[in-house]
């Protein structure tokens, strides 16, 4: 009997569910920006913000990137200089405008803050570039040597440096930090 394909057994939960568990544990190592590194070490864990970054990550992230990739299969499917440089092109100039926004938009209205695009005004560029340059090599590398029934789950374990860095980001010196830091 032949073997089944990850993608045969259940694609969506087999792509997805390694990269909701990576990015619940990743909030973990991010600290409030106002803290020193001894303070930081021992401070407690943001649990409702380790929670709201795996609700997005849960609801949107891991869901947007297996129909995505699978999306970009369809369109251009195997390898090939050409194909990936499509893919990485497309990847770049389509998803990651939608997904930094969601993030940071996202995050802002779980927070219930009064102006949830403050964030995304102040950090999107910042991250479109960096990521841009980041992405377009994960994503090359995936192309060209992930199989396309696991790129969802390698994504995923990519996308848990990025998320470390977006957190890390968004907690930096925003005007929302330092009155939160103000005010306790």
């Amino acid at each position: 009997m032949p073997k089944k394909s990850m993608e045969l057994q259940g694609p969506v939960q087999t792509n997805t569910k390694p990269s909701d568990n990576w990015r619940a544990g990743l909030n973990l190592q991010v600290t409030e920006p106002s803290l020193s590194t001894k303070e930081a070490a021992w401070s407690p864990i943001n649990w409702s913000q380790t929670e709201r970054v795996a609700l997005v990550g849960f609801c949107f992230h891991a869901n947007f990137n297996y129909h995505w990739l699978k999306g970009l299969e369809r369109m251009w499917p195997g390898g090939g200089a050409k194909r990936i440089s499509w893919k990485v092109l497309l990847d770049q100039l389509i998803a990651a405008p939608i997904t930094i926004s969601v993030f940071y938009i996202g995050l802002s209205t779980l927070e219930g803050r009064q102006d949830i695009f403050e964030d995304w005004r102040e950090k999107f560029w910042t991250s479109y570039k960096t990521g841009v340059i980041y992405w377009s090599t994960m994503q090359a590398v995936n192309f060209l040597l992930v199989p396309p029934v696991a790129r969802t789950v390698f994504v995923g374990g990519i996308a848990l440096g990025w998320t470390v860095f977006l957190c890390h980001l968004r907690q930096a010196a925003s005007p929302h930090n330092i009155r939160k830091v103000n005010k306790e």
